[in-house]
């Protein structure tokens, strides 16, 4: 999924920059679009990515904190 542009059900859009996995679960980071100025912002996201059977995927916000804190720490060393 990185570098595509995803929709959540909210209808605000958000490019993939990374994705990884992390003690069996898989997250992606993403940057949201701004379709006016034909750019990105700086709002992010940081979330699970689920695939069911079917191929289709969920994302999921990330309710334990300290996950969230680690998964985002690992996706800025990336960047770097």
């Amino acid at each position: 999924m990185i570098d595509k542009v995803i929709t959540l059900d909210n209808g605000l859009e958000y490019y993939v920059l990374d994705e990884m996995s992390y003690e069996g679960k898989n997250y992606l980071m993403g940057l949201q679009v701004d379709n006016e100025k034909e750019g990105i912002t700086n709002n992010y996201i940081i979330v699970e990515s689920k695939k069911d059977i079917n191929g289709n995927v969920t994302l999921v916000d990330i309710d334990n904190i300290q996950v969230l804190e680690t998964i985002g720490n690992l996706f800025t060393e990336r960047l770097n």
